[in-house]
């Protein structure tokens, strides 16, 4: 998969979302990228089942973290699979939401009182 854009965004992980969530734009070209196409009957994203595309890469604070394509590729039953990106537009207080993709790979690391989120590697 190869698109990149650079800008700062607001984010959360969130265990409550199965996807990886974010503005219009940005999610078609990433869907494109991928080889994945839009059904505006579902409103979601399909990809083939055995597509092979590049990590999905997410800078936070200075340090890459990868998003393996299997993690990537949900199944659908009957031999659909979702590309598991998801449109939210904008106005909500965030631009991203880091869901079930990048949490099964990334454990959240909570610093209470400094106020802060780390991400450590799952095993």
């Amino acid at each position: 998969m190869s698109y990149t854009k650079n800008k700062a965004w607001q984010v959360i992980s969130d265990t409550g979302t199965a996807f990886v969530c974010g503005p219009n734009s940005i999610v078609d070209q990433l869907a494109k990228a991928a080889g994945a196409t839009y059904s505006n009957t579902d409103e979601i994203y399909y990809i083939d089942c055995n597509a092979n595309f590049g990590p999905l890469n997410i800078v936070i604070g200075g340090k890459t973290y990868s998003i393996t394509t299997k993690q990537m590729i949900i199944s659908a039953g009957n031999n659909k699979c979702y590309f598991a990106v998801c449109q939210m537009g904008t106005g909500f207080g965030m631009d991203w939401i880091l869901g079930d993709p990048f949490i099964r790979q990334y454990c959240n690391i909570y610093d209470l009182g400094n106020k802060r989120i780390g991400f450590a590697t799952a095993k």
